[in-house]
């Protein structure tokens, strides 16, 4: 057996194991929604994983030179014709820190993982709870990572992050405190509780040329403001 092979194969052992209840095929072909023409996925991934059903794709990547940011570039175009919500490039080779940026800079969950770390690698995914409501549950929050909102009250920091639903943009907090994640969208300048007890609210401000700006507040005795730490 060639070692690109082997490789793909160990990689899909892996998984199976990870996620006993999707359905995880290799060299999968599919017709693009756009290209019009047969993709052939690595490995294609359908069903559940953390508790939502999903679809994705693995690719498999034995390179003798890093994966760069051309390599995921094509790749996020790849996703978008297969319909895929998710995409993991997995990389014998490393990858440079242009294609781990542009990997974090889009609206398709796409992780990158060294190869040799995927037995610890973890899959996450915070579903919209505004789509659940409504029973879609297959849409993830879009986290920024670009900075925490932060502030510190009685020697305590607190600490948030902002993100919006790929599909239907929901504003979402999610707590750094406990990890609880909440749409704010019909909760302005209500109460939110998340699961340590911190108490969040959220209120909408005018700046001007018809814009709003969201605002974010630990509410205490009195409503204090965070300020945004890049």
């Amino acid at each position: 057996m060639h070692d690109w092979k082997k490789y793909e194969t160990q990689i899909l052992n892996t998984f199976r194991t990870k996620w006993p209840k999707a359905d995880l095929q290799p060299d999968k072909k599919l017709m693009g929604k756009y290209s019009k023409v047969n993709r052939q996925v690595d490995i294609y991934v359908t069903g559940e994983i953390v508790g939502v059903s999903v679809t994705g794709a693995i690719e498999c990547k034995h390179f003798n030179r890093k994966v760069d940011v051309s390599i995921v570039d094509a790749f996020v175009g790849f996703l978008e014709d297969i319909g895929a919500a998710f995409g993991i490039i997995i990389t014998n080779n490393g990858f440079t820190k242009g294609a781990a940026n542009r990997a974090a800079a889009k609206k398709i969950k796409i992780d990158i993982v060294a190869f040799k770390d995927i037995d610890t690698y973890v899959f996450d995914w915070d579903s919209c709870e505004s789509c659940s409501t409504l029973g879609n549950h297959n849409h993830e929050i879009y986290w920024y990572h670009r900075g925490k909102f932060q502030a510190t009250y009685a020697g305590k920091l607190y600490s948030l992050e902002e993100g919006h639903c790929s599909y239907c943009n929901a504003t979402h907090i999610k707590c750094e405190e406990c990890g609880g994640v909440f749409s704010v969208d019909d909760k302005y300048d209500q109460s939110i509780e998340c699961y340590c007890g911190t108490l969040w609210i959220a209120q909408l401000g005018y700046v001007g040329s018809g814009m709003e700006e969201e605002t974010f507040y630990i509410r205490k005795k009195q409503d204090i403001p965070l300020k945004y730490i890049g």
